[in-house]
């Protein structure tokens, strides 16, 4: 068994404790025990990192990393809603599976470990009302299958300007309207109830054929298999959650509306008004994603947009995650979005709840990430300071508890040279 005791750092396990000077067992990659007086094995590495700060891996709860990147123009159209064949292009493919989308050697990875996140939820762009099914990856491993923690983890939806622009402006077609994003996606449940309804009764067919006696010729025939309603059958089970874009409060509104009619659980994704609404919102006990703030008003319905928001929701008692929406936001600026939110009024346990616990929490790996407790997976991070204050810097991110970014020994190349060009030229 391999043993990794790292000592005298200032611990925060991301449940609201904080250890002082505490000690951080690590065995094959899980975490044997945090404490002031822990019992280390004899033979344990030993590690010291008296005067730094440890916190969890964060947790990004919502992004299109490992996919595309800004400017790749096509790829950019796939994530948007796309222009191929119409019948496979709708506004509604909840079949559509970002697990072959997710490049596990994508350059976005390794900007996320460069910024301490070590967990991520992967899924589709918002140009479609229902847009596919999405992932929770770790930002490090070595192939696909070794590193995704949740498949599916849900079913991204989108409400407002991003498919009534991607459907009724681009192609001239529905929706292109709030009416018709809220009739797609309310048809679409209607459809998967009915579908749900012909598996029932061909289950009851099935059961009252076979007691009496199976007779071949009389066997019943099952209905037809479809595969973009499997996925919205488990959302209405109960089996998956939906994820919803959305910015304005009366879309917030819609969506409180139709999950009342279906009875689905889903969170508010950006959730940018969500404050004009937060009665609401508590009283369901829906939670929300919110940002990214780090970026231009560059739509009416994002009018709202800041970094109160996540303070104000906190106070009603709503579960909040910070998000970057990389590459909208690169990733590696999730530490900062946050210090701005708790700047504005968000607490300072609940800042980093916003990126660790309280994320793994919202994407269902609560069990494996986002805090350090016994048994979880050992993602954590080593700063010289509190990793909130601007000045304090990532010193290394550990993913199962092997290290897999350093500031000692991470370099660019003008870093590798610039002794020797100092040197050269003053």
């Amino acid at each position: 068994m391999a043993w990794q005791a790292y000592v005298g750092a200032d611990i925060y396990t991301g449940t609201g404790e904080m250890v002082a000077g505490g000690t951080l067992l690590v065995q094959d990659g899980r975490v044997a025990a945090v404490g002031k007086r822990v019992d280390v094995p004899s033979g344990a590495a030993i590690i010291d990192l008296g005067g730094k700060t440890v916190v969890p891996g964060f947790v990004e709860a919502h992004c299109h990393a490992a996919v595309f990147s800004m400017g790749d123009a096509s790829l950019e159209l796939d994530m948007k809603g796309g222009r191929g064949e119409k019948s496979r292009q709708g506004p509604a493919t909840p079949d559509f599976d970002f697990f072959y989308n997710f490049n596990p050697y994508h350059e976005h990875l390794q900007q996320a470990l460069e910024g301490g996140v070590t967990t991520l939820m992967v899924r589709p762009g918002s140009g479609k009302v229902i847009g596919g099914l999405e992932l929770v990856t770790k930002a490090a491993g070595r192939s696909r299958e070794d590193m995704i923690l949740k498949y599916p983890a849900g079913i991204k939806m989108a409400f407002g300007e991003n498919p009534k622009r991607a459907f009724g402006v681009s192609r001239r077609q529905s929706p292109s309207t709030r009416m018709g994003v809220a009739a797609t996606l309310r048809e679409r449940l209607n459809d998967a109830r009915n579908y749900m309804a012909r598996q029932k009764a061909y289950e009851r067919k099935l059961a009252e054929w076979e007691a009496a006696g199976r007779d071949p010729a009389q066997r019943p025939e099952p209905p037809a298999a479809d595969l973009a309603m499997e996925p919205l059958v488990k959302l209405l089970r109960g089996e998956l959650w939906a994820h919803i874009h959305v910015h304005r409060d009366d879309d917030i509104t819609t969506i409180l509306r139709i999950g009342d009619e279906f009875g689905f659980r889903y969170t508010l994704e950006h959730a940018t008004s969500s404050f004009r609404v937060i009665e609401e919102i508590a009283a369901r006990n829906v939670p929300c994603v919110v940002g990214p703030a780090l970026v231009t008003r560059d739509k009416i319905e994002c009018l709202d947009q800041g970094f109160a928001t996540p303070g104000l929701l906190e106070k009603a008692g709503v579960k909040i995650a910070i998000t970057t929406d990389h590459p909208v936001v690169p990733i590696d600026l999730l530490r900062l979005s946050a210090s701005l939110a708790h700047r504005e009024g968000l607490s300072a346990e609940g800042t980093l709840r916003a990126i660790t616990l309280g994320a793994a929490e919202i994407l269902g790996v609560a069990d494996r990430v986002g805090s350090l407790e016994e048994g979880k997976d050992a993602d954590f991070q080593v700063y010289d300071g509190w990793p909130f204050e601007l000045r304090a810097r990532l010193l290394q991110v550990y993913v199962g508890g092997e290290l897999v970014y350093d500031l000692a020994t991470h370099k660019e190349e003008w870093e590798l040279h610039y002794p020797r060009l100092r040197a050269r030229f003053g």
